[in-house]
């Protein structure tokens, strides 16, 4: 138990190191090609580095050991009577439970998410427009893109708001922009309580819009047009 809650106050520091450096030196940047893989590799230092054990290593290095033993202090051996084990759960054991409870609902929320666009998907109309599987929606819907499908209403838009559209979504697809999305919505049920990662995963998701908007305007879209 208390190695897992160390683990976890390791991470949600390296989330809170991930957030600052992030405002402080690529908020702002236009590189958004580069600033997809920074965040995804903040994130998974954040998860992989409380992992790494460097105890062996200190022991092979003899001048920090003398160091750690010189700034160490050895408290006085305290013998503790044996006492008969308690049944009922102690406070850090509910704050867990708790903990727990609700990482459990935000987990069960992404896969019923995920169910019910794969069945939007089974009963759905689909047709193949510029080799990407479209899924017709009901009128009014934002169209939305899931790992190889694109989800919009046809009807809905002219051709030239059609073919931007599809560009835009067909990006995410071809990227497998889902993929990081769905980690990052993971990342945040483990981590509910640190606000670190909300925040990273609202700016991972907008750095990816901003990819795809990137990509539209490069292949030759009037960028008015496909800003209004």
């Amino acid at each position: 138990m208390n190695t897992l809650i160390i683990y976890f106050f390791k991470a949600i520091s390296a989330f809170a190191a991930l957030y600052i450096f992030y405002r402080l030196l690529l908020h702002r940047d236009t590189f958004f090609r580069e600033k997809r893989f920074a965040i995804m590799l903040g994130f998974l230092f954040a998860l992989l580095h409380p992992l790494i054990d460097i105890s062996s290593w200190i022991e092979k290095n003899e001048p920090v050991v003398i160091v750690a033993q010189s700034i160490g202090t050895t408290l006085p051996e305290i013998v503790i009577g044996g006492e008969a084990p308690s049944t009922t759960l102690s406070t850090q054991e509910i704050l867990v439970l708790a903990y727990c409870i609700v990482a459990a609902f935000l987990l069960i929320r992404i896969l019923w998410q995920s169910i019910s666009v794969l069945l939007l998907a089974f009963r759905g109309h689909k047709k193949k427009i510029n080799g990407f599987t479209v899924i017709n929606l009901p009128e009014g819907t934002a169209p939305f893109s899931f790992f190889g499908m694109i989800f919009l209403n046809t009807y809905d838009y002219s051709n030239m708001d059609l073919e931007e559209i599809l560009h835009h979504e067909g990006v995410h697809v071809r990227q497998f922009h889902t993929l990081d999305v769905i980690f990052a919505e993971l990342v945040c049920s483990l981590f509910w309580i640190n606000p670190t990662t909300w925040l990273m995963k609202r700016h991972m998701r907008e750095n990816l819009a901003y990819l795809a908007d990137n990509d539209v305007l490069n292949s030759g879209f009037d960028p008015k047009s496909y800003q209004y």
